[in-house]
């Protein structure tokens, strides 16, 4: 271009240009998307050549029109393939758009837009982040947002108010009560005033972490704050916190600040009130504040009303309960109802003697007591010991012409079963018959318990041979647990036996108490009746072995006399170490070796975990060494194990890492169970770094730390105070294991090693 006067001047920057023109069109377009036209706007910039455009300003106000109209796939395509370099606006536009999808695929889309923006060195927004914890709020995932918050802190983001509230609400909905304040306290440091909204985010989560006392100072605070306006949110979560301290005096308060502030009074607010009433035993406040609520007409419901009676009762307030019973007049079922409440709750605070106050009460309102009624006040006399007066009640009711029921009768059947009073458990089955009531399960069963507690094993088992809820293994080892006599024993296994039942551990271990009660001849019979059956297998041997046991002959050639399966034997071992009866394992360990069976791996475990539990580490190893002379014990490696922790809960913490490398030297392979013991033992004796060399170990020997693994390492972080290095690989992981299945041990220690760290570098960062 020339001047006018032939001088040539400079030509204008093409670029200058395409920004001259971008404004404009641009402008356009957005002008139409804020209208709802996104589709207009999308085809104007379409004709412009949009995508083809290397401006930064085209390209986000681009993505914002396909996202309004195709959604954040077409907008993150629309991105990825505009030679336009993306900057913070990109970013924000994006991830904005990402919300759209259903909430975890939202957070996932989002988190690798972020971490992409952090590779491309852009510092996050404000307004990205503030983005990113709304998504990680909806998903509760306080740790995910955790991450967010440090790394855009390192990256030099500026964080503003209502970034921090979501960040405070996301830690809220994640009931991770420590990191709410964190960031609050952050926010106040950098001198950024909390709105309502960060308030009550705060006290949602205090409320949640329980502790109301916490949660109430901060709504006073916010009360205080004459810039801030309490919503009713908030006022929510405040009464809820006075309903957890019984604090009456403190919801009326709240109460009337909620009535000057012109939000209306709730049903759930009352209810609130209510609560906290019956904490504090203040039922004449409570009665004062059903009456408001009539006045105000919010309904009081009957089973607010139910919770209220029972309150009254445990804290003695006759007259208060009898006039929340009158608000319901007219209602005759909810009466009834409410009535019935007023039994239990009687019966339940001052026993039979109040509930029978309750029922004259009931009468003199013109309401006759129902069976429930009765059956009320039958349970708290049965729970009493009153039997025969609770029978007396049943048979008043019946006299009054109210029909019993099932539950009338079975529960003083059961009771006078527990105590052995068979001629009511007669009586009462008789009574069951005249008003036409046939007896169920429930009442067989307490009937044969009865007539064991009493001693009477013969009827128990005609009994159990007629009724088919008693023809089971169960009630037969029971029956076997009670005869006193060898004869009474043969006449229940006979029974089995025609049943098809085969005696298993558990009869096994019964039939050890009977041997005992029958004496010598008892246990000869017992030892001879069942070595002679054909077709028992091993139970009938065992029987025979215990017998002869008894006797003090071998057990050998009684064994060697048939092919037995060892399976019985093995069971009765860890039957007798489970109930402590360890010396009688042991002998019959023995007994087993001699007479040719062999000893299993679950059966030596149990007798050295056992031996180990009680103290007795010196039989433990003696019975490990026999485990080792005989070749077994290299499947699970349990033994090993349970010896390795029982030398650690006693302080014996070399013999542990001795036994450990025992275990090597015989060239098996350590399992998990037994690094998790080793673990806890060198945790216990305060050897921080030989239990993270064991971590290592356990790693490199290609297993997998499970939680008791993990539970042990954070045991010993936390006694010895380390949180950097890999107690911080530790927390990821424990972390991690909590996601995938909920694991209540590892789940605290873990909360309690990530509050000490971020304390920790909270500290380093000041």
């Amino acid at each position: 271009m020339a001047g006018f006067v032939g001088v040539p001047v400079p030509s204008l920057r093409r670029d200058a240009v395409i920004r001259f023109c971008d404004l404009e069109y641009v402008s356009k377009a957005a002008k139409l998307r804020k209208r709802g036209l996104a589709s207009d706007a999308l085809e104007l910039l379409e004709s412009k050549g949009a995508r083809k455009t290397s401006s930064t300003r085209v390209l986000n106000e681009l993505v914002l029109a396909v996202a309004g109209t195709s959604g954040f796939n077409a907008a993150l395509s629309a991105a990825d393939s505009s030679r336009a370099s993306r900057n913070a606006v990109t970013y924000n536009v994006l991830i904005g758009a990402a919300r759209r999808l259903p909430p975890h695929e939202a957070l996932r889309r989002a988190l690798a837009l972020y971490k992409r923006m952090i590779q491309d060195k852009i510092v996050p927004s404000p307004l990205s982040l503030s983005l990113l914890f709304q998504l990680c709020s909806k998903t509760r995932s306080g740790d995910t947002a955790y991450e967010i918050w440090r790394t855009a802190i390192k990256a030099g983001s500026e964080i503003d108010l209502i970034a921090y509230s979501a960040l405070v609400n996301c830690f809220a909905k994640s009931a991770q009560v420590d990191r709410a304040e964190l960031a609050y306290k952050e926010m106040m440091d950098k001198g950024l005033r909390p709105n309502e909204r960060t308030y009550s985010s705060l006290m949602d989560a205090f409320s949640k972490a329980g502790q109301p006392r916490r949660t109430l100072e901060i709504f006073r605070s916010l009360q205080r704050n004459a810039s801030n306006k309490l919503d009713y949110v908030s006022y929510c979560i405040a009464f809820h916190s006075h309903a957890l301290l019984g604090d009456v005096s403190g919801a009326l308060e709240t109460k009337d600040a909620l009535i000057s502030s012109g939000i209306p009074v709730t049903q759930v607010i009352y209810k609130c009130v209510l609560d906290a009433c019956c904490k504090a035993c203040d039922m004449d406040t409570a009665v004062a504040i059903v009456k408001e609520m009539d006045t105000r007409r919010i309904e009081f419901e009957e089973a607010d009303a139910i919770s209220l009676i029972g309150a009254c009762g445990t804290c003695r307030c006759d007259d208060g309960a009898l006039e929340i019973i009158q608000l319901f007049k007219g209602d005759d079922q909810a009466l009834r109802n409410l009535y019935n409440s007023l039994v239990a709750s009687y019966a339940l605070s001052g026993g039979p003697a109040s509930a029978l106050r309750a029922f004259k009460e009931m009468e003199k309102a013109g309401i006759k007591p129902d069976i429930e009624a009765y059956n009320i006040l039958v349970r708290q006399l049965c729970g009493k010991g009153e039997i025969e007066q609770a029978q007396r009640v049943v048979d008043a009711a019946i006299g009054s012409g109210i029909v019993a029921n099932m539950e009338s009768f079975n529960t003083i059947i059961d009771a006078a079963s527990r105590k052995g009073k068979m001629q009511l458990i007669v009586a009462s089955v008789k009574k069951m018959d005249a008003v036409g009531l046939k007896p169920n399960d429930r009442t067989w069963r307490a009937v044969f318990n009865g007539l064991l507690d009493a001693g009477n094993t013969q009827r128990a088992l005609d009994l159990a041979t007629r009724q088919t809820c008693l023809k089971n293994k169960t009630s037969f080892n029971l029956l076997l647990s009670k005869c006193t006599s060898a004869d009474d024993a043969i006449k229940v296994i006979e029974v089995m036996k025609s049943f098809d039942m085969r005696l298993d551990a558990d009869a096994l271990h019964a039939l050890l108490s009977v041997i005992s009660r029958a004496g010598s001849g008892g246990a000869e019979r017992l030892g001879k009746f069942l070595s002679e059956q054909s077709s028992d297998g091993d139970g009938t041997i065992v029987g025979s072995l215990l017998a002869t046991r008894q006797l003090g002959t071998p057990a050998v050639s009684r064994i060697a006399q048939k092919e037995v399966d060892s399976s019985s034997y093995n069971r009765l071992l860890s039957k007798l170490c489970s109930s402590k009866k360890l010396d009688e394992a042991v002998a019959l360990m023995y007994e087993m070796r001699s007479g040719g069976l062999e000893v299993d791996e679950v059966a030596y475990t149990s007798i050295v975990a056992a031996l180990g539990s009680t103290g007795q580490l010196d039989r433990a190893f003696r019975v490990l060494a026999d485990m080792e002379e005989r070749n077994c014990g290299r499947g699970d490696l349990g033994a090993y194990a349970a010896i390795i922790s029982a030398c650690g809960r006693l302080g014996q913490f070399d013999r542990a890492s001795e036994v450990f490398t025992r275990v090597q030297k015989l060239g098996l392979k350590p399992t998990i169970a037994m690094y998790n013991a080793l673990l806890y033992s060198t945790g216990m004796g305060r050897q921080p770094s030989r239990a993270f060399s064991l971590y290592r170990d356990i790693q490199d020997a290609g297993l997998e730390p499970d939680a008791v693994t993990l539970s042990a390492m954070a045991s010993v972080c936390l006694r010895n105070k380390i949180f950097d290095g890999e107690a911080k690989l530790l927390l990821k992981r424990m972390e991690r294991l909590v996601n995938i299945a909920s694991n209540r041990k590892v789940r605290l220690k873990a909360k309690r090693m990530r509050t000490m760290i971020e304390q920790q570098e909270s500290g380093q960062g000041r």
